[in-house]
């Protein structure tokens, strides 16, 4: 079977638009739990709304990494004791708080946690924080960091 398309000559294709990938704004590193609180406070405590913080866990490490299964697994406990005394933090300060764990897809060898603003769509928020992150500079190992992005805080620690 043939088929003969034929161009139009009075116009010419669009270009595919290029994706952008969100950047992150502001990175700075933070000394305690206290200084993660403001960020997911100050946005939430305007609506009233609880806040649900996503937390995706490394369960692999990027084979192009000096990384190990040890190392992993640090993060993983370093990870859920700041995520669970944030929660505590927030839950003290009045804002009703929850989280959930996800494993990544991808190897990571950081973990990240953000909230989803209220009417958002997860996956997409879920993508973004993702996508600002991998699209950042390396970080620094052991270090426990906030990014400021479009739809709010991301917390990561490395």
């Amino acid at each position: 079977m043939i088929s003969v398309l034929t161009q139009s000559s009075s116009s010419t294709p669009a270009p595919f638009p290029q994706p952008t990938s969100p950047k992150v704004a502001d990175l700075s590193e933070l000394v305690s739990i206290q200084d993660a609180i403001e960020p997911f406070a100050s946005l939430y405590r305007r609506t009233g709304q609880s806040v649900r913080l996503n937390c995706i866990v490394p369960t692999c490490y990027p084979r192009d990494t000096h990384y190990d299964l040890h190392d992993v697994h640090d993060i993983q406990s370093r990870s859920l004791v700041y995520l669970h005394g944030l929660v505590e933090a927030l839950r003290a300060a009045g804002i009703p708080t929850s989280y959930k764990l996800s494993p990544s897809v991808t190897p990571l060898s950081m973990c990240l946690v953000f909230a989803i603003p209220p009417g958002s769509d997860p996956l997409k928020a879920k993508m973004t924080v993702c996508d600002a992150v991998r699209s950042a500079t390396t970080f620094p190992r052991e270090k426990v960091l906030i990014a400021s992005l479009e739809q709010g805080p991301a917390l990561i620690i490395t």
